[in-house]
Parts: structure tokens; C-alpha cells; sequence
């Protein structure tokens, strides 16, 4: 039987994944497949970002620190002001999808 987890405070509600989903998804099809969702790494800054916690500190429900660290620094999407994700600037970034940085508040 399959165990699943219960999620945190900080995990995304399906209607906050389908408003950041396009601003994370890679369109390139190179290399080999990804070894974990992009909704678990994004689970993972989330809740590093509300709870404060040190990288190496990151709960073993979500990927390895190292990976979720990559993404963060990658994407140039994150801010430490999207610690939710229905504080408004990633409703700005879905309304400009060509935006290469999430800025909260304009």
C-alpha cells in the first residue's frame, strides 16, 4: 500500500499550481527527463520560505536541499516576498508571462 504524505501549511493548492505551473515549466525537451516534479521543488521553496529553515535543515518529504537549492538559484523567478503564493506577484508574473524576475508589490 502506498504511503502518502500529509501535506504542509505551505504546500500549493491545485488552483495555486495551475497560476504558477506556466511561469516554471521548461519547454526544452534536451537531456534526461527530470528526476522530480516541479511542484514538489516548488512545495519545497515554499516552505523553506514560511518557515525559515536552513537548506540542509529541508524536511525528507521533499527533494534533496541540493536540487531544490539549484532550482531556486536557476529559475530568477523566486524572491523572498513570494513567500505565498497568492501574495500577488505571481498573479503579476501570470499576467506577464515573459517576465524573468517576480517582483512583489508593483
Amino acid at each position: 500500500m502506498p504511503r502518502t504524505r500529509r501535506p504542509y501549511p505551505s504546500d500549493l493548492t491545485d488552483q495555486e499550481w495551475d497560476l504558477l505551473a506556466p511561469l516554471l515549466a521548461s519547454y526544452e525537451r534536451r537531456g534526461r527527463p527530470p528526476k522530480w516534479p516541479a511542484r514538489r521543488i516548488a512545495d519545497a521553496v515554499f516552505y523553506l520560505l514560511r518557515s525559515g529553515c536552513a537548506w540542509r535543515m529541508l524536511p525528507r518529504e521533499y527533494p534533496p536541499w541540493q536540487t531544490v537549492y539549484y532550482h531556486f538559484l536557476a529559475n530568477g523567478a523566486w524572491t523572498a516576498d513570494c513567500a505565498k503564493p497568492t501574495s500577488g506577484c505571481v498573479k503579476q508574473c501570470a499576467r506577464h508571462k515573459d517576465a524573468t524576475h517576480i517582483q512583489a508589490g508593483q
